[in-house]
């Protein structure tokens, strides 16, 4: 290698230095690189690549593939975080989804039960009626047997009365 080779090298690295310390487009970079004069090994300057040229260059020159490498990393991490951040919301996503199935779950749950609580208040309303019924129907036959027992008492003392004067007479 000879000592042009090396500074054209070396211009070519610092400029991609440049480019991954300073946040400046890769168009203004390529520029100042390709803004100064080389020589080839026959000691002939030839003017560099201008950026248009440059952008549209299929050939592997070093300008090109510095940018191209130096876009791609950055392509690559750009799309690292799209991906990453889409896949949070995503997540979010899923989790809200999840998490309003289960509301909705909760409240035709929470429905349903206020229709039994509802439906079992009714019934039970119903059966304390019922039981005040009976309870009430009991007392009656608890009187009404006491009622029916002091006639049979009654009726038993005037029967013996009477089949006591029916055998004195």
């Amino acid at each position: 290698m000879t000592a042009e080779n090396l500074t054209k090298m070396t211009d070519k690295v610092l400029a991609a230095k440049v480019l991954m310390v300073d946040p400046k487009s890769a168009s203004e970079s390529t520029s100042k690189v390709s803004s100064s004069d080389s020589t080839n090994e026959s000691g002939k300057t030839d003017k560099a690549k201008t950026e248009s040229e440059c952008k549209n260059c299929m050939k592997d020159c070093k300008v090109c593939s510095t940018n191209a490498c130096l876009t791609v990393k950055k392509t690559e991490e750009l799309v690292a975080r799209v991906k990453m951040v889409e896949d949070q919301i995503l997540s979010r996503d899923k989790l809200m989804r999840a998490s309003n199935e289960r509301i909705k779950e909760l409240s035709e749950r929470t429905e349903k039960d206020k229709t039994d609580v509802e439906r079992i208040k009714k019934e039970n309303e119903k059966l304390i009626h019922e039981n005040r019924q009976i309870s009430e129907n009991y007392e009656k036959l608890k009187r009404t047997k006491k009622d029916s027992d002091e006639r049979n008492g009654k009726t038993l003392k005037e029967n013996l009365q009477l089949s006591g004067v029916l055998q004195a007479k």
